[in-house]
């Protein structure tokens, strides 16, 4: 199982072998390969950096048999994680009337709660806080869109997902 509780049971792999030597799967699910005469790692002074040039499979278990599979159960926990950063919230309701008239336009209100969201600072420019600077500050970790809002800083997703709050 994966930190999301999803049931890991595919196992996915990306090759960089040559051209005559694949990954096999038996009838019960089980990999193997067997590799022959694989040559020395080169190392020459102006080379490109090694890790692009030497053979290698990448293991990942991942939730599905299938991309289908795999692509609604990514796009069900992409949906969830923003339906739950961006919940609608008391501070957040109140900052938003406090950013707009009531005789505005919806486009005139959009506009106006888009430029004080613009106004926050971007961490993705800026700098992230780290951890012991949260501690010091008394701040958590930006988990939903009130939080970003008290903090006035986000990353460009925790700010898009503020406004869509």
């Amino acid at each position: 199982m994966n930190s999301k509780g999803q049931v890991l049971d595919s196992l996915d792999w990306f090759p960089i072998l040559p051209a005559e030597v694949k990954v096999e799967t038996d009838a019960s699910g089980k990999h193997s390969l067997d590799v022959t005469d694989i040559p020395a790692a080169p190392d020459e002074e102006y080379m490109p950096p090694l890790r692009g040039l030497l053979y290698k499979v990448n293991f990942y278990y991942s939730p599905g048999n299938n991309a289908k599979d795999f692509w609604i159960n990514g796009i069900k926990d992409w949906s969830k994680s923003v339906n739950r950063f961006a919940e609608e919230s008391k501070s957040i309701k109140q900052a938003a009337a406090g950013m707009v008239a009531p005789t505005d336009s919806e486009l005139d209100k959009a506009k106006k709660i888009y430029a004080a969201v613009q106004a926050l600072d971007n961490t993705d420019f800026s700098r992230a806080k780290s951890e012991s600077e949260l501690k010091i500050l008394k701040l958590k970790e930006a988990k939903r869109g009130e939080d970003t809002l008290s903090q006035k800083s986000g990353s460009s997703e925790d700010i898009a997902m503020l406004y869509l709050a």
